[in-house]
């Protein structure tokens, strides 16, 4: 997968979008993915995990 990521931006209107999509990329998820593809992945869900924090406790 040679796909450089640059910059992407996502607004989130609510912790729940922000929840969903976290679980459709775990869903991507799976062991006959390539090295490549589990990094990928894994740095995305970093940065939505923490968006997810920053979310609940603007809410709070």
């Amino acid at each position: 997968m040679n796909t450089p990521i640059h910059s992407i931006s996502v607004d989130f209107d609510h912790v729940s979008e922000a929840r969903f999509l976290h679980r459709v990329i775990l869903g991507y998820m799976h062991p006959s993915n390539s090295a490549e593809q589990d990094n990928y992945l894994s740095g995305l869900l970093i940065q939505i995990e923490e968006a997810i924090e920053l979310l609940e406790s603007l809410e709070a």
